[in-house]
């Protein structure tokens, strides 16, 4: 007899089964399963292909709906998907303990569930659970130590989510498409009840852009120079209203100097940014890389899988204690060039991250592990992974320091405005570069009273701007705001809009 491991993934399954002890695998109908013995106990380790089962229609029949009679079944249209089921039920006969050891969050939950109800005979009440963030070696035998109870409360709410999003979608999307045959034409449309809000955000936002009407303004600016350093300022009101007050006000201040009124300095500290969760990630990635959720999220969940980073469908922007900073530092700083950044933080008394206010009952904030790569990473999965790691870094920073100058120019009773900003220090800013730095705005030397010389004054006509279209990253933001969408769902949802031309790239 022997233990039954019920795994998401071939590569989870791999890793799983090498940390447990010296693995040996074969392939039943080109499926892996891998033997292991560790610590007098036999197991077999077992992978899914991600959801071997799904909600399906019992009346198999694509022109009917309203359809409400739903059935868990095996996603039988991919073959793969097939023999996988018939490989775990078959070594599942001679099983005595069950171990559901896919992703640790709802989905994850989802699917064990499915596969120790439908293949393994009604297992998943008498399985155990196996819980971890990273599959590192360490954190996957502590976690085989230490399995807890199935969490049936989690399994019941996805399996409702999803007949929920089945229901909505499937009679929504058949209703669609019943109405394009009707008029003639054919197109295979979707709609859902996370994937029509989300496009009707798009929409509202067309239809803002399309209505706005262009209303004038004029901005005035001036251009000083004091002790042969030129600089410029703008007009205390940052819109104009009318032509005839633009013009008055050049007309008045041309060819008169200045006197410095009004001048105030003082030094704001920027706190080091929060861990990174999964949305963080996808807005950031797409800020310096132009990469999409969905591809963010695909190479994020390959770093997880070669234990280079901690599970990326998370929440949290928290990191706890429990994951032992140091030891992660300490693994960074034999990992490419990260030594003298690991340096400058192992060399503290004391590391304490500034963590998010964002929480997530399963999974810490995204991390580095501090295990190397085993193997090159391509292209976009280093850019992708450095980020992670620099961003992690930061978040033990210092508040960098910024000195900020606010000068106000009296021209002929005209106020403009003129504003500096010098770095004074980096703090953890140093730890995130290339992706961040500090804004530097240089004016000369200015006191109250001195005059400037007024180099000339210029007005410009501005009209105003309809809001920007929504990218993949600000309509990811928009969908966190209004908590529509899951963490697992929204990259998805969004590149299908785009996919179908739903929403133009």
């Amino acid at each position: 007899m022997y233990t039954l491991v019920v795994c998401e993934k071939p590569d989870a399954a791999r890793r799983i089964a090498q940390a447990l002890g010296d693995a040996r695998e074969s392939r039943p109908a080109g499926i892996s399963v891998f033997d292991v013995t560790s610590d007098g106990r036999q197991y077999k380790v077992c992978t899914a292909l991600g959801h071997l089962y799904g909600v399906a229609d019992t009346t198999r029949n694509r022109s009917v709906y309203p359809v409400l009679d739903l059935e868990w079944a095996p996603n039988v249209k991919n073959p793969r998907v097939a023999r996988a089921i018939r490989v775990i039920s078959d070594v599942a006969k001679d099983a005595s303990v069950f171990v559901h050891a896919c992703d640790y969050d709802q989905e994850g939950e989802v699917i064990g569930h499915s596969i120790l109800q439908y293949a393994c005979g009604g297992k998943y009440e008498k399985a155990l659970r196996a819980k971890f963030s990273t599959l590192t070696d360490d954190e996957i035998r502590e976690s085989f130590a230490n399995l807890v109870k199935p969490n049936s409360g989690l399994a019941e709410a996805g399996r409702s989510r999803h007949m929920l999003d089945f229901i909505y979608g499937v009679n929504l999307s058949r209703a669609l498409a019943q109405s394009l045959k009707t008029a003639r034409r054919y197109r295979n449309l979707s709609i859902g009840r996370v994937q029509g809000p989300t496009l009707a955000f798009a929409v509202d936002r067309e239809l803002e852009i399309r209505l706005h009407v262009p209303d004038p303004y004029w901005t005035v600016a001036a251009q000083f120079e004091k002790n042969g350093k030129a600089f410029s300022a703008q007009y205390e009101k940052p819109r104009v209203e009318t032509l005839v007050e633009a013009k008055s006000i050049v007309s008045a201040c041309i060819g008169k100097d200045g006197a410095v009124s009004d001048d105030a300095e003082n030094k704001v500290l920027l706190r080091a940014p929060t861990p990174f969760n999964i949305g963080d990630l996808q807005r950031e990635a797409y800020r310096l890389f132009r990469l999409g959720p969905g591809y963010t999220l695909g190479i994020a969940e390959k770093l997880y899988l070669q234990a280079l980073i901690s599970y990326p469908r998370t929440s949290s922007q928290k990191l706890p204690p429990s994951i032992v900073y140091g030891k992660i530092i300490s693994g960074l700083s034999k990992i490419g060039s990260y030594g003298k950044l690991t340096s400058m933080l192992l060399s503290r008394d004391r590391l304490m991250p500034n963590e998010g206010k964002m929480t997530d009952p399963a999974h810490p904030a995204i991390y580095p592990t501090g295990v190397a790569p085993r193997q090159k990473l391509s292209g976009l999965e280093f850019k992708v992974y450095d980020l992670i790691v620099k961003r992690f870094l930061a978040t033990f920073g210092d508040p960098a320091v910024s000195q900020h100058t606010d000068v106000k120019i009296d021209v002929n009773g005209y106020i403009f405005k003129a504003e500096g900003r010098t770095p004074v220090y980096e703090g953890w800013m140093i730890f995130y570069k290339p992706y961040v730095r500090l804004e530097q705005r240089e004016l000369p030397e200015l006191h109250k009273d001195d005059w400037v010389k007024n180099l000339g004054v210029e007005m410009e006509e501005k009209f105003t701007q309809p809001p920007h279209r929504y990218n993949q990253a600000s309509l990811l933001a928009k969908m966190e705001q209004e908590q529509i969408g899951t963490k697992a769902t929204r990259a998805d949802i969004i590149a299908t809009l785009f996919k179908r031309n739903y929403i133009a790239p």
